[in-house]
């Protein structure tokens, strides 16, 4: 009998270490994604102690669009990327909870293959979108390249006029538009 339990518990065990596997198969990432790529940001993002939570909080140091990266590692509750500029690697934590998203469709959201052109937007707007920020007059589009997408838990929809932003964990920020432009900012 003590034989039976001693098998049963390495069999239990074998299997949670099994089941712990964390790292995604190369056929389970999304057919456009690919370790060790480049790819570039497509939206402005901000992170913190070398982490960037999909939450999007807006505090720390700033990643500007346009920014050129490798994809070094996906994992199924996140990512890791090397800012070409700088060597320095950033861990994206994928909180699917909040954003509804696996993390491939986080990635696919964040980083793309190409980069993105500013000549729809106005000068007010393309300022906004190189700094990070949001301001009154700024189209729908240029909200998501300049602040990134807002989680899905309190926006459901970007159809909705009205967009809540987490500044940190505790903090929020309302966007409310008007005609498809920001005509109100509730910090």
């Amino acid at each position: 009998m003590g034989r039976i339990i001693q098998y049963g518990m390495v069999l239990v065990v074998s299997l949670a270490i099994l089941g712990c596997n964390k790292n995604l198969q190369p056929g389970d990432l999304p057919a456009s994604v690919k370790i060790h790529k480049i790819y570039i940001s497509q939206v402005a993002l901000h992170y913190e102690k070398r982490r960037h939570r999909t939450t999007n909080y807006s505090v720390g140091i700033l990643l500007p669009l346009n920014t050129e990266v490798e994809l070094l590692e996906m994992t199924r509750k996140g990512f890791k990327v090397k800012v070409l500029d700088t060597g320095e690697e950033i861990g994206f934590v994928n909180h699917t909870k909040h954003t509804h998203d696996t993390v491939g469709q986080a990635f696919e959201k964040l980083f793309g293959g190409q980069q993105v052109g500013l000549f729809k937007f106005n000068r007010n707007e393309r300022n906004n979108i190189e700094s990070g920020t949001v301001a009154k007059g700024m189209s729908k589009a240029a909200v998501i390249i300049a602040r990134g997408y807002p989680p899905a838990i309190a926006t459901p929809s970007l159809k909705r006029d009205q967009w809540k932003y987490w500044k940190n964990r505790w903090d929020t920020i309302l966007v409310t538009f008007k005609n498809d432009r920001v005509s109100e900012i509730k910090d």
